[in-house]
């Protein structure tokens, strides 16, 4: 019976360990839901979705690199060359859909030069 006792507590320990940065940002949501008129609008709901989607492809991309037992934190600064050149080509070309090519074709290129690198050296 020891043993069993011990797993459901070290169980219950790491479920704690797991909800714990969960249940803060739940119990912040709640209080500005419940203090700030704004938060909970469709316009705040939009725009903190949009601001977490680049983060969020860049958490999906930077997980398989972390998986092949490897590490790369040139990912912020990849994509902040993208966003610039893209957006400059966006601007001076006034064509969105060249700006979208160019910073595609870019992300590749680097991330191609930054995986030879990696894997050569």
């Amino acid at each position: 019976m020891g043993s069993r006792s011990w797993t459901i507590l070290s169980r219950i320990e790491t479920a704690a360990e797991y909800a714990f940065v969960p249940s803060l940002i739940a119990l912040i949501c709640v209080y500005l839901a419940l203090t700030t008129p704004f938060f909970l609008t469709s316009l705040n709901v939009t725009n903190i979705l949009v601001q977490g989607s680049v983060l969020a492809i860049i958490a999906f991309g930077t997980t398989f690199v972390i998986l092949s037992g490897e590490l790369d934190i040139s990912m912020g600064s990849v994509v902040a060359l993208v966003s610039v050149v893209a957006a400059s080509v966006m601007q001076s070309a006034d064509s969105i859909p060249l700006g979208l090519l160019v910073g595609v074709l870019l992300g590749a290129a680097v991330g191609a030069v930054n995986g030879l690198i990696v894997t050569l050296l």
